[in-house]
């Protein structure tokens, strides 16, 4: 018992970041180390399954796996505040099971490297408060979400940013991504929500393919890297002027959930802080204004430096309030109140792992119409 605790109070001190709520910061970061898996790097989305969206309902997923985009997220926050260990054995884990052609990527894995999560429904367990089914395996793994193409590269970049070494094999695997992203970008997907329907052109997806190529460019200037830069350059105009002519709607200036639609989506919130347009953008405002105009009167959140963008798109606004709240934990419940009581929606702003478990039932069931924003602390370090 001793060692363990001693384990936890050194890890601790290792803790970089001295701002605002540094307590909260560190008890997030807690978390996240328990969501890694020691022998191999991996990080897990969850250490459960089948805890309910909303109690009685049917959207029990089992997030006992690692998805690539939530782990770049989780990979942003501990470079940020200094557990620069944790992120290299991701990176190590990364590569070791990505290694292999890029069109077999996949969504998630399990923390061994395993590619094969097939989704089987167990009817004999009653579920939690009774919401069944209950599930172990998640067939996501099967989907195509060209998003992930734009969190290895960038995830990519980030290491490198932090001293990380981009080794011969590992540069040829993510040219060969790139190269990739450049067959697949105009074909539809399965998006960042993991919609069990017909495949769209999500914005979102589009604007991460853009990344994918952005990074890599970013990356072979950087280091030196053998590269068909010229190619690159092109698609990555090429990328942008689609999403630019069919990601909009025409009739207000904001960015829509997919192309031929004008539906939002809380993602589309997530471009500038990818450095594809500033938060002082007018499609950005657009989008805060239609949000707004929905029925979304607030938006909760911890101030940090990954929020900052939002903020201030938000605070342009004079239909939407910011509400800056002590903790993650606080914000998810506050959003959650504020929806439940004025009948109106509210955007929750969150990295943190307290407020993700509130989402996924750990701390209590939580409302469908709070849509959720998960910033990655050092996007601006772009």
């Amino acid at each position: 018992m001793e060692v363990t605790r001693r384990f936890w109070v050194e890890w601790s001190r290792r803790c970089t970041y001295e701002g605002p709520y540094r307590e909260q910061v560190l008890r997030s970061a807690l978390v996240l180390k328990a969501l890694t898996d020691a022998p191999t790097g991996a990080l897990v989305a969850a250490p459960t399954t089948s805890l309910p969206e909303l109690v009685g309902g049917g959207r029990n997923w089992d997030y006992r796996f690692t998805w690539l985009r939530d782990a770049s997220f989780m990979l942003y926050a501990l470079f940020t505040i200094g557990y620069t260990d944790e992120a290299r054995a991701f990176m190590r884990w990364l590569e070791r099971t990505t290694a292999g052609r890029a069109d077999q990527l996949q969504v998630a894995y399990g923390v061994g490297g395993d590619r094969f999560l097939n989704e089987i429904e167990v009817r004999t367990l009653e579920g939690y408060r009774g919401s069944q089914p209950v599930r172990v395996g998640n067939d996501c793994f099967t989907q195509f979400q060209l998003d992930v193409y734009g969190e290895v590269l960038d995830t990519a970049w980030l290491y490198h940013q932090h001293g990380g070494a981009i080794g011969p094999s590992l540069w040829e695997f993510l040219s060969r991504l790139t190269d990739y992203v450049g067959e697949v970008w105009t074909l539809p997907d399965d998006g960042i929500w993991e919609v069990r329907g017909p495949r769209q052109h999500f914005v979102y997806s589009k604007v991460m393919a853009w990344v994918a190529v952005d990074r890599a460019i970013r990356l072979a200037r950087a280091l030196g890297l053998s590269a068909p830069l010229e190619r690159w350059l092109a698609l990555r105009r090429e990328i942008r002027a689609r999403i630019d002519a069919d990601g909009v709607d025409p009739g207000t200036g904001a960015f829509v959930q997919a192309f031929g639609s004008s539906a939002l989506d809380a993602s589309t919130l997530l471009i500038p802080l990818v450095h594809y347009v500033k938060p002082s953008d007018p499609r950005v405002k657009a989008t805060v204004e239609r949000i707004a105009a929905e029925g979304i009167s607030h938006c909760f959140g911890v101030a940090g430096d990954y929020v900052f963008p939002i903020c201030d798109a938000v605070d342009s606004s004079p239909k939407m309030k910011w509400i800056g709240c002590a903790n993650e934990l606080n914000a998810s419940y506050a959003a959650d109140g504020c929806a439940r009581l004025s009948g109106l929606g509210a955007l929750l702003v969150t990295n943190g792992a307290g407020a993700l478990s509130a989402i996924n039932g750990v701390a209590g069931p939580y409302s469908e119409h709070v849509p959720v924003l998960r910033p990655a602390l050092a996007r601006a370090q772009v």
